[in-house]
């Protein structure tokens, strides 16, 4: 039977590896920006509003393409073009700090990464 000092060791030790694995997996499911705290679903107004302009923003946009040999109405090939607009906003959060990347798709944040520390 374990004490309870070492049975507190333990669950430390399996928090702090918890914590630890999911850094290093470099996703998260929330950023904060100061007191304010943005997660999945939020608009760009909304992190711009909550954590002001990032350091870096890159386009990572796609154009899909899905082409068809045939066509219903008139027998000949046809191609259907879609769009997926979608942003990458880095935000340098201090010295000694991890990056924070937020991932938006059409518009809306689609995932939060943890970025390499600054």
């Amino acid at each position: 039977m374990l004490s309870t000092t070492k049975k507190l060791t333990v669950r430390s030790v399996l928090v702090l590896l918890t914590t630890f694995v999911s850094v290093a997996n470099g996703y998260a499911d929330s950023m904060r920006c100061g007191s304010k705290l943005i997660t999945s679903g939020d608009s760009k107004a909304k992190v711009l509003l909550l954590c002001k302009e990032p350091m870096l923003k890159e386009d990572l946009s796609q154009k899909i393409v899905n082409k068809s040999n045939w066509n219903n109405l008139n027998g000949y090939s046809s191609e259907a073009v879609t769009y997926i607009n979608i942003e990458k906003w880095t935000y340098n959060r201090g010295k000694g700090k991890f990056l924070g990347v937020v991932i938006f798709r059409d518009g809306v944040v689609d995932a939060i990464e943890v970025g390499d520390r600054a």
